[in-house]
């Protein structure tokens, strides 16, 4: 990262090395794993997959719910600390207006200056205390939102030799 006078600066550029990063490789992996249970083999979908997207965008039951949870806290489990730095820097990203709103409300008399210092450093505290500052958690509900979104862009009443060419255009697409 770029510090000056012990202050961290994360310039577009290297914002968007980063997202790249995460998609390309972090969460593309992580749709192999979810839709075919290995990153390599590519010969069957997951029960978990078919399921949650018969579901439609809605909560599958309480057993399926779990699972996803399971699979999820595995995967970043074993995430390399790049790997799960640059996923913290997507979740940034995907929640960056929730977050200003958030800080909004809480500092609604500051100046522009102010607010955009004390808005930098609360950014930079989720990423160097992701469990403390909730991180951690938004990582989750982000990732499983993330593959609930991913599991309704597909029909799986019919399964035959182009559902997995589908699939992998789907994957393609959710990782540009």
């Amino acid at each position: 990262m770029i510090t000056v006078d012990d202050k961290l600066y994360i310039t577009k550029e290297v914002n968007n090395v980063i997202l790249r990063f995460a998609k390309e490789i972090v969460l593309r992996r992580l749709l192999n794993l979810y839709t075919y249970g290995s990153e390599n083999e590519k010969s069957e979908l997951t029960e978990l997959l078919i399921i949650v997207s018969h579901y439609n965008g809605d909560l599958p039951p309480p057993e399926q719910q779990l699972e996803m949870i399971g699979f999820l806290s595995e995967f970043i489990r074993k995430l390399s600390i790049e790997e799960r730095t640059a996923l913290n820097f997507w979740v940034l990203n995907q929640r960056y207006l929730r977050y200003l709103e958030e800080t909004e409300i809480t500092s609604k008399h500051m100046k522009m200056e102010q607010f955009n210092q004390e808005y930098g450093r609360e950014l930079a505290y989720k990423l160097y205390n992701p469990v403390g500052s909730g991180l951690d958690d938004d990582l989750q509900e982000e990732l499983t939102t993330f593959l609930t979104h991913f599991s309704i862009e597909m029909d799986f009443s019919l399964i035959d030799e182009h559902t997995f060419e589908d699939v992998s255009d789907i994957i393609k697409s959710y990782c540009e």
